[in-house]
């Protein structure tokens, strides 16, 4: 009887040991799967994979090969066709027609020939962010017509240049067809500024800060200094004086005003030539909550006629929302002291 129980225990204890060595097998195998891997199904690790970055990166199931449950290789296929599909359209683009048929003319719009006129290319590659740059080049015929014809490319720019003449920066100079495209018949016009040569002028640059309550700020045109005695007189109000920014649209109103001469907003592409007459004492501007292009941002340019009748030009520069009871401004102003017109920039003054 006793033999008998003795056996009946030591059948248990082996049951037990043989148990206790299949659980340490089974959670030695489980710690070698990469839990953050086996956690997700092969496509949402795909899908957090930058497009750009599928092609060089390794396979993130690459230290998973005890686990054929998750096959990368598997999962690919579909990644791997929406991939080559977004690239082919993205190439694709490399194909748009970029014919342009343009006239270059100066600011009286009289014919420019022998202006040299740059096409940019601008092709798509494989690296998103990355683009290839084709440049082609023309002149203007004795009518100061020019014309690209037969180019590709996902986008393309053009700028013209010729001694003697300015070109804007930013491209102010260009006026668009008509139509939607070039033709022979509905052409692009490049405008340039026929330099009249450049004249030294003074320049002042002001960055202040005034208020919304339509206090005016003065300030001197000559050194660029807050003064009561200034020449130039801005003020801003607003309505309410206290607003949420980026809440709901207000009303505001900036005056601008040059004390004893006047202004007049700038409108031409080139500010290097003030008009003789047609300044006022004071220019506004304003936008109601109500309007559809409504907009917290002022920025406009203006010529200017002083107290001594000298020309010059002015940008200015605020916006509206700002939640303290005062907002930024810069001011940028030019001024020939010979009394000329001309207020093209000779930098070398």
């Amino acid at each position: 009887m006793v033999r008998r129980k003795f056996l009946w225990i030591l059948g248990l204890g082996a049951l037990a040991i043989l148990a206790l060595f299949w659980l340490l097998r089974k959670s030695v195998a489980t710690s070698e799967r990469p839990t953050a891997i086996g956690s997700n199904p092969p496509s949402a690790i795909a899908e957090s994979l930058p497009l750009t970055n599928l092609a060089t990166a390794p396979s993130p199931m690459a230290s998973n090969s005890k686990n054929p449950s998750f096959n990368y290789t598997n999962s690919q296929p579909a990644k791997t066709r929406m991939d080559e599909a977004v690239m082919s359209a993205w190439m694709e683009q490399n194909k748009k027609p970029q014919d342009l048929y343009g006239r270059v003319v100066d600011q009286n719009s009289n014919p420019i020939p022998g202006a040299v006129v740059s096409g940019k290319l601008i092709f798509n590659t494989e690296t998103y962010g990355a683009a290839r740059v084709e440049v082609h080049t023309t002149e203007t015929d004795t009518d100061g017509l020019f014309q690209f014809i037969g180019l590709q490319s996902a986008a393309f720019s053009a700028s013209v240049e010729k001694p003697g003449y300015k070109w804007g920066a930013k491209e102010e100079g260009y006026k668009g067809p008509t139509g939607e495209k070039t033709s022979p018949t509905d052409r692009a016009t490049f405008v340039m500024w026929k330099s009249k040569g450049a004249e030294p002028l003074q320049h002042t640059g002001i960055e202040s800060r005034i208020p919304y309550d339509g206090t005016s700020s003065t300030f001197s045109m000559a050194d660029g200094t807050k003064a009561q005695d200034g020449d130039l007189r801005v003020t801003l109000s607003r309505s309410p004086l206290r607003v949420r920014r980026g809440r709901e649209p207000y009303d505001w109103k900036v005056k601008i005003g040059v004390i004893g001469g006047g202004l007049m907003e700038a409108n031409d592409p080139y500010m290097f030539w003030a008009p003789e007459n047609g300044y006022q004492p004071v220019a506004e501007f304003g936008m109601s909550a109500t309007d559809a292009s409504w907009s917290p941002e002022f920025r406009r340019n203006y010529y200017f006629k002083d107290s001594k009748g000298r020309f010059g030009r002015i940008l200015v520069d605020l916006v509206t929302n700002s939640t303290r009871p005062d907002t930024g401004i810069v001011l940028e102003i030019w001024l020939n002291l010979s009394g000329s017109q001309n207020l093209e920039l000779d930098s070398s003054h």
